[in-house]
C-alpha cells in the first residue's frame, strides 16, 4: 500500500446506460455435458431455469447446458453496452455471434459488449450455464447409487448422522434472467 498526503483528483462519473431492452426469446436449451443422462433439448418461449421443465431427467441433471436466442440490436446503440444475465444458477460463459465475451462465476452476472460485437440483425447469444452437483447427489441418494466411496473418511451431516441428500429439494439450475442489454 502506498499513501500520500497529496490531494487526489476526482474521477469523472461513469456514464450510466440510459436505455435497455430485454431479450425475451424464444430460447432453446441444449444439454452438452453432465449426467446422469443428457436430457433432450428444450424449447422455451420465455427464459426460465431448466429445472422449470420439472421432468425427473431434467431435475436430476447436473452439468452444462447452452441457452440460445437470436435478437436484433437497437439502431442507437453506444460504443460499449452492458449485458446483464440476471439470475444465473451457477456459472455462465457467454458467446455473442460465435465470439467469446467472457465467463462469470458469481453475481453480478454482467459483461461489457463492444459495439463491434453486435450486428444490426440476426445476433446469436449463447450462454453456457453450469449448475452445482446438488441435484445429481440428490438423485444418487434417492436411487441408492454409490458415490460416497471414500476409504479414509465417513460423510456425515451437520448433526454427525449419516449424510443423506435424498430429501433435498430440487435446486434451481440454469439461466433465470431476465437477460437485458443496457446502452
Amino acid at each position: 500500500i502506498k499513501t500520500s498526503s497529496a490531494a487526489v483528483a476526482a474521477r469523472p462519473p461513469a456514464t450510466e446506460p440510459q436505455q435497455s431492452f430485454t431479450l425475451a426469446g424464444p430460447w432453446s436449451i441444449t444439454f452438452i455435458a453432465g449426467g446422469p443422462t443428457l436430457p433432450a433439448p428444450l424449447p422455451f418461449s420465455h427464459l426460465a431455469p431448466w429445472t422449470a421443465a420439472a421432468t425427473p431427467e431434467v431435475e436430476a441433471f447436473s452439468g452444462t447446458a447452452v441457452y440460445r436466442t437470436q435478437f436484433d440490436s437497437p439502431s442507437d446503440r453506444r460504443e460499449q453496452m452492458v449485458l446483464d444475465l440476471g439470475g444465473v444458477f451457477h456459472s455462465a460463459r457467454v458467446r455473442l455471434n460465435n465470439a467469446d465475451m467472457g465467463t462469470r462465476i458469481m453475481a453480478p452476472y454482467t459483461l461489457t459488449l463492444p459495439r463491434s460485437a453486435l450486428r444490426a440483425t440476426g445476433n446469436v447469444l449463447e450462454v453456457e450455464v453450469t449448475n452445482l452437483g446438488a441435484n445429481r447427489i440428490r438423485y444418487m441418494d434417492q436411487h441408492k447409487l454409490p458415490w460416497k466411496i471414500f476409504s479414509d473418511i465417513n460423510i456425515v451431516n451437520i448433526h454427525y448422522k449419516p449424510f443423506d441428500a435424498s430429501n433435498w429439494p430440487v435446486f434451481e439450475s440454469g439461466l433465470k434472467g431476465p437477460v437485458v442489454i443496457r446502452y
